[in-house]
């Protein structure tokens, strides 16, 4: 698969996206990379492509080990609440450059549709003023082929300071 770099200077952010994907910007502190058109799941999306979004969700408040530790727990119990079917696959503490990271695998069922979703959840500390939040999805159906692929991108992922 062929990958191209994208930098957005909104986010400050870099990462290598495959070059048939699109980017879309949806305000100043969020984009969203979507894959290919995906055919079978017509009865449930006019379109259906897996999609992944970057955006900066808060400041973080006192001490940055608590406060990510904390913030990381609560959105995990908070997910186990509301999600259905609910179920953590994996997760890893990390360092995105030399930037403090987490990052989580779960599934969960979408009660409106009854299809089984594969996400993949980041947060990447990126300064004392921003936290970022990296969100990918797919459907059950297509998780082989794009898990990998969000991987690659949040690997790839790189905060550029400012000049």
């Amino acid at each position: 698969m062929k990958m191209t770099s994208y930098f957005n200077p909104g986010l400050a952010i870099s990462v290598m996206v495959p070059e048939d994907w699109t980017i879309s910007q949806v305000s100043e502190t969020k984009f969203r990379l979507f894959g290919l058109p995906e055919s079978g799941l017509e009865e449930y999306f006019d379109e259906y492509r897996a999609t992944m979004s970057y955006e900066i969700i808060a400041s973080p408040i006192g001490q940055l080990s608590e406060w990510f530790n904390d913030m990381i727990s609560g959105n995990n119990s908070l997910m186990s609440r509301e999600y259905y079917q609910y179920s953590l696959i994996s997760e890893q503490y990390y360092e995105s450059g030399t930037h403090p990271a987490y990052r989580k695998v779960y599934t969960w069922t979408d009660e409106e549709t009854d299809l089984r979703l594969y996400q993949l959840q980041a947060f990447i500390y990126g300064g004392q003023n921003t936290l970022y939040l990296i969100n990918a999805a797919v459907v059950d159906t297509f998780k082989d082929r794009y898990l990998p692929v969000f991987e690659s991108i949040l690997e790839s992922t790189r905060i550029i300071p400012s000049i």
